[in-house]
């Protein structure tokens, strides 16, 4: 997938596989099953070009990402999948962690749901607050005592994800 994103038009078997093979050994027939692979799993496009296909990206890598955690998670279930949330948010970095706060406040704030500190979806201040000021969301000290993962729906795709 990154040769197709990086190459940004549609691209030969011939061509990915020769961006490729300047890095590493690679056989051309690899080339083909993975990305004959891509093209049935929804991920690439697969376009006829006279005898041959050219192969361009179906997904962003962002919704690609997205679909693969989605796709982990869903291996476990119930209190395990929480726990799972939990130990991913308490091993994620200073900044993923604002990168994930600042992300779930502005689902909350597109979804209009009630953020989960309580305030009402519209006019909240959190629309406008600075990153910081929304760790109140995700800080392991909840008023409740829980974590505010744990009282989150477990099932579901996130809404326009375009993932297959």
């Amino acid at each position: 997938m990154e040769q197709l994103w990086a190459l940004g038009a549609p691209a030969t078997v011939r061509q990915v596989h020769e961006t490729l093979a300047g890095s590493r050994d690679i056989a051309y027939t690899t080339v083909m099953t993975v990305l004959d692979r891509l093209a049935r799993k929804g991920s690439a496009e697969q376009i006829r070009d006279g005898r041959a296909y050219r192969y361009r990206p179906a997904v962003s890598r962002d919704e690609l990402t997205a679909e693969l955690m989605h796709e982990a998670l869903d291996t476990v279930d119930g209190t395990d999948r929480t726990a799972a949330l939990l130990r991913f948010v308490d091993s994620a970095s200073a900044d993923d962690a604002r990168a994930l706060r600042e992300a779930l406040a502005a689902v909350e704030r597109s979804a209009g749901e009630q953020p989960s500190d309580g305030r009402p979806a519209d006019g909240h201040p959190s629309a406008d607050r600075p990153a910081d000021a929304a760790s109140a969301q995700l800080s392991p000290a909840q008023p409740s005592g829980g974590h505010p993962l744990a009282d989150r729906p477990t099932g579901g795709r996130v809404a326009g994800s375009g993932a297959p």
